[in-house]
């Protein structure tokens, strides 16, 4: 019921993810990897979602092939996290 490409359902495809991994379906996993990766701009994942990611990508370290790595090379890729420095622009006293 999340909008795609919005954290939350960035968050729940990585979670999807990975209970595809663990049903030992490699190549589904990958690509719901692949779907957040490439709907949600690196600078907007969250570092939950980025955790879950590499959680992932150890996941799929027990399956090797050109899928799990196309992802893992696309997790090292990313740029570092950024937090967000004001989540809104009305002044909260700092």
């Amino acid at each position: 019921m999340k909008r795609i490409g919005s954290g939350g359902w960035a968050a729940a495809t990585a979670i999807l993810a990975r209970a595809t991994a663990a049903e030992h379906d490699a190549g589904g996993a990958c690509a719901l990897a692949e779907s957040i990766l490439d709907t949600v701009p690196a600078h907007s994942l969250r570092e939950t979602t980025r955790r879950r990611l590499h959680a992932l990508q150890a996941d799929l370290d027990a399956a090797p092939g050109p899928a799990a790595r196309t992802v893992a090379d696309r997790l090292h890729a990313l740029p570092a996290h950024e937090p967000i420095r004001r989540s809104s622009p009305e002044p909260n006293g700092h």
